[in-house]
């Protein structure tokens, strides 16, 4: 495994320890139902139909 790859494990883990949900890749409608907060990346298209919808 890469230290990125590492690294990225390791923040991700950290994360589910804090009880914060969150995808990467395909997302989960359901997901977005009652959100605390979004944060989609500079790279996804405004046009995608989950920010359409959900935004």
């Amino acid at each position: 495994m890469t230290t990125f790859l590492k690294k990225a494990q390791k923040k991700i883990e950290l994360l589910e320890n804090r009880g914060i949900t969150f995808e990467l890749g395909d997302h989960n409608d359901d997901l977005l139902d009652f959100p605390d907060a979004v944060y989609i990346s500079p790279n996804i298209p405004r046009t995608t139909d989950f920010v359409k919808k959900d935004l």
